[in-house]
């Protein structure tokens, strides 16, 4: 019986080379470094389609590596879409403080669909045990109605004094 020139693992190498060309393309360039890297793995991808071609177990490997690239490759892309939401109240003021590695302050929530959400409290100050380094580096804005927030509404003070007492 004659085997289907089209396996997934040639699919999967087409596609990641048109995806890493219009990578290059559209970014002018700047996702230069992501679009080799693509293509390096699309020459992976069908080089492992070759020597797996030669094997009894053809189809096995030929899903089982399949299988493994795409969660990986959206594990990544999942991982770099993560990010914090600020929620800020209507009447801020607009100045925020974030306290953090603070132990017996409650732990901030968990991140849920790699986005964690933090409501910042209306006078603008939150102390928490979780250290720094959990949060996300991205960070997106909005009021508590949904609506955006222009980052120079906010005024982070690094100077900032409260009392807790």
């Amino acid at each position: 019986m004659k085997r289907s020139n089209i396996t997934p693992l040639k699919a999967l190498s087409v596609l990641t080379i048109c995806l890493g060309l219009a990578i290059i393309y559209f970014t002018g360039g700047f996702g230069l470094g992501i679009g080799i890297l693509m293509m390096i793995s699309s020459i992976l991808l069908y080089l492992i389609n070759y020597f797996a071609s030669k094997t009894k177990n053809f189809k096995i490997i030929q899903i089982g590596v399949s299988l493994v690239y795409v969660f990986t490759v959206s594990y990544y892309v999942f991982k770099w879409q993560e990010h914090t939401t600020f929620i800020f109240s209507k009447t801020s003021k607009g100045t925020v403080g974030i306290v953090f590695g603070i132990p017996g302050y409650p732990a901030l929530p968990p991140t849920f669909l790699w986005t964690k959400t933090l409501t910042i409290p209306s006078r603008g100050v939150v102390i928490t045990s979780t250290k720094e380094e959990d949060m996300p580096t991205w960070q997106r804005y909005q009021y508590s109605d949904g609506s955006a927030v222009e980052t120079n509404d906010i005024e982070w003070n690094p100077q900032l004094s409260i009392s807790l007492y």
